[in-house]
């Protein structure tokens, strides 16, 4: 079953964002880093105050396996570019022993209709070019890539990474 999130679903979302969040901070360090609890109730809080957003969960048997933040995005037209709108997928989730049944299909399915409603044409994400399982799911499910984004690390590694290396040398961690 899909629904739309509420406030009482604060908890589970921030439950289940540290699932979809460890990988991401595996995959990029140098961009994530851990999340504070109270920072992540008032981003899922936020959400979910924003007419221009929601939050679509998937139950089975009255627990929370997954869910999609959809947000309506508009570009504006400028010298160079039309105007463009479309329903972004800022984040989906869906826990690990429940991948590969179907439930990401029917979040989207669900988001596909909200889009519609929203008079949008598409949906748009990101996904990072390592994460190979979700760049599968997306493919799978009809997304294609329409655009790719990169960059150039300057004297071999990122700001950040340098950063993180230095306090690792250091023990200190926390800078």
């Amino acid at each position: 079953m899909i629904r739309h999130a509420n406030e009482d679903d604060l908890q589970v979302l921030c439950n289940l964002n540290g699932e979809v969040h460890a990988i991401h901070i595996d995959k990029v360090p140098h961009v994530f880093k851990e999340t504070v609890l109270e920072d992540l109730e008032n981003w899922f809080r936020e959400v979910l105050n924003d007419n221009n957003q929601l939050i679509l969960l998937a139950e089975e048997s009255q627990y929370v396996i997954g869910y999609l933040v959809l947000r309506r995005q508009t570009r504006l037209p400028n010298a160079f570019s039309h105007d463009r709108s479309c329903g972004y997928i800022d984040q989906v989730c869906v826990t690990r022993e429940c991948r590969g049944r179907g439930v990401f299909s029917q979040l989207l399915d669900e988001a596909q209709m909200v889009a519609r409603e929203w008079e949008l044409t598409k949906l748009e994400l990101d996904v990072w070019s390592n994460n190979v399982d979700a760049k599968n799911a997306f493919q799978h499910s009809g997304f294609t890539t329409f655009n790719e984004k990169m960059e150039l690390v300057l004297d071999g590694e990122s700001p950040n990474q340098k950063m993180h290396r230095i306090a690792k040398a250091t023990g200190d961690l926390n800078r």
